[in-house]
Parts: structure tokens; C-alpha cells; sequence
């Protein structure tokens, strides 16, 4: 697949009210990654394991309609607030905001219709030594119970160092809460499931949550508890030592505010 660097535009399929959802084929180094407009979805990342095979080392769906009717956010710009809102309310400036409740009494990630199921609008760029594509969406005053409009830009870019970033912006017309995220699922092998992968993450503490998957307001460490992967854990070991698994936020350990690692994850192929 290596190569020079360049962008495809196809359509994916269109929605119900027949709008082409665009997809974008981004290939540079090694790597091809694969972006469309409906949900500023990442499609897929493919990569080569040490024997130079290519796999798709993300979750995701052959056809749109499976991307409309997914529960799980495979691949997708989450927001406006990435993460649950306890009854789907907050407060802010002395004034009261009611959000839609999506999550049984709690709003989670942006609603009923966030951004994960709106069409954003594309530009494809390309530099010396990078290709990548900008999405763009506005969020309307109101949208989901939220104050203010807020308009969004994400760039993918793909580098022919074989790195792919996801870069956010965001501009709002009032105070409101913003917190984007994508929402990819990664299994770096051909196994079923990622079982056998080794984690490490590099975060000293962690929010403990209640049965409502809510934090509970607690920064803890985690020295001495099963969310301790400062150094690798096999994640089926980790998984097993625990009742539910993990659903929980870590504190990624960077006072810096610079860009710095966060996690590394292993396929055992």
C-alpha cells in the first residue's frame, strides 16, 4: 500500500431523505484510514502487522444503514459532551439547562440525535508530507437542550511518518459545555476479541463511578487497585479481576498540557 500520498472521494450511500454521504479514503506511509461525512465517522484504519498483511485495526459497518442504527458510536464524533450528564442537567452562569435524556435519566453523548448522527460538511487538503480531511458542523442554539450555536471543525490527517491525528476546534456564540471525542474501538489482530492485547496506560489516578456509570466526584489512585496499568497488563487478566470490566475515566498523568502519550496498546501477533 506504500506509496504516494493521496485522497479518494466515493459516495458511502445515501439517508433515507437521499443526501450522499461522502467517504474519504486518505493513504499516506503505510497506512490507509478511511473518513465520511455522516457522523464524521472513522471508518477504518488499515495498517500492516510484522508480516506486512493489512488489517482493519478498528470496529465498523459495510453499509450506511447499520451506521444510522448503531448504538455504540463505532467510529464517530461524539459530542456536544462526550460522556453522561447526570439527569441531563446542569447549571451555568445561574441559569438552569435541561438536556434531552437518552441514557435512562441521564443525557449521553449529546442526545437522542448528537453529533455521532448529523451529516457534516467535508474539505479535503493536502500538504508535503501529510493528506487529511476537515469536517465541518454547526449545532444550532437549542440542539439537544444546549445554550448558544457552536460550530465544529475536525481534521483527520494522515503523515507519511505513518501517524494519523484527530484535531478539534470549536467556536461558541455562549457559555456552554463542549467536550469532543471520537469514539473508535480497536482490535489490532484477526481474533475475535482483543483479549490477549496488553495495555498500559499512563495515568496515576482515575474517577471511581457508581452503578449509573456516573463519576462519583472522587479523584483516587490507582496504586494498589486493578486500574493500575502503569505498566502492561494483559487485558484479559485485568478484565477478570474485576465484576463489569472497565467503564471508567482515567487522569492522564500531563501537567504540561503538551502533547504526550496517553496509552499503548499490543496485539500479541
Amino acid at each position: 500500500m506504500g506509496g504516494l500520498m493521496r485522497i479518494e472521494k466515493s459516495v458511502f450511500g445515501k439517508t433515507g431523505s437521499g443526501v450522499e454521504i461522502e467517504q474519504y479514503e486518505l493513504f499516506a506511509g503505510h497506512i490507509k484510514a478511511r473518513v465520511m461525512t455522516f457522523g464524521s465517522v472513522l471508518i477504518g484504519i488499515d495498517v500492516p502487522d510484522k508480516t506486512g498483511k493489512y488489517h482493519d485495526v478498528t470496529l465498523g459497518y459495510d453499509s450506511l444503514n447499520d451506521y444510522i442504527r448503531d448504538k455504540f458510536y463505532f467510529g464517530a464524533i461524539v459530542g456536544r459532551y462526550a460522556g453522561r450528564i447526570k439527569n441531563g442537567h446542569f447549571r451555568l452562569n445561574g441559569k438552569d439547562y435541561f438536556l434531552t435524556r437518552n441514557s435512562g435519566a441521564n443525557h449521553l453523548h449529546g442526545g437522542e440525535s448528537g453529533f455521532s448522527k448529523k451529516v457534516w460538511l467535508a474539505e479535503p487538503f493536502s500538504k508535503s508530507n501529510e493528506v487529511g480531511v476537515r469536517l465541518y458542523y454547526k449545532s444550532s442554539a437549542g440542539e439537544e437542550g444546549y445554550p448558544g450555536d457552536l460550530c465544529c471543525q475536525i481534521r483527520y490527517i494522515l503523515s507519511s511518518d505513518n501517524s494519523l491525528s484527530i484535531k478539534y476546534h470549536a467556536k461558541c456564540t455562549e457559555p456552554t459545555p463542549v467536550n469532543l471525542a471520537n469514539h473508535s474501538y480497536f482490535n489490532l489482530s484477526e481474533d475475535k476479541n482483543i483479549l490477549q492485547h496488553t495495555l498500559r496506560l499512563f495515568a496515576d489516578k482515575y474517577l471511581p463511578a457508581g452503578s449509573d456509570l456516573l463519576p462519583t466526584g472522587e479523584i483516587l489512585s490507582v496504586k494498589g487497585t486493578f486500574f493500575d496499568f502503569s505498566s502492561e497488563k494483559v487485558l484479559e487478566h485485568a478484565i477478570n479481576e474485576t465484576e463489569n470490566g472497565f467503564d471508567n475515566t482515567f487522569v492522564i498523568n500531563n501537567s504540561s498540557g503538551k502533547l504526550k502519550p496517553a496509552a499503548v496498546l499490543k496485539s500479541p501477533d
